[in-house]
């Protein structure tokens, strides 16, 4: 399930994987290389402290949707 795709209203692209990591593919703050974690809280963590501080475009549905999961 993804959360957010690159596009005009997003620079980030991510995804729940199948082993049920939350991943921010090919993350730019990451030598595009993938960034995952285990948990929405940590995907929110990292998007607030990195790519929300750099202006990057990242839908709002996308922390909404995260922050249902861990309610």
């Amino acid at each position: 399930m993804a959360y957010a795709r690159f596009g005009e209203d997003s620079d980030v692209y991510i995804y729940l994987h199948l082993n049920n990591n939350y991943i921010c593919c090919n993350c730019g703050l990451n030598a595009n290389k993938d960034f995952d974690c285990q948990t929405p809280k940590q995907m929110i963590a990292h998007l607030i402290q990195h790519h929300i501080k750099l202006k990057h475009k990242i839908p709002k549905h996308t922390m909404y949707r995260l922050q249902e999961e861990y309610k």
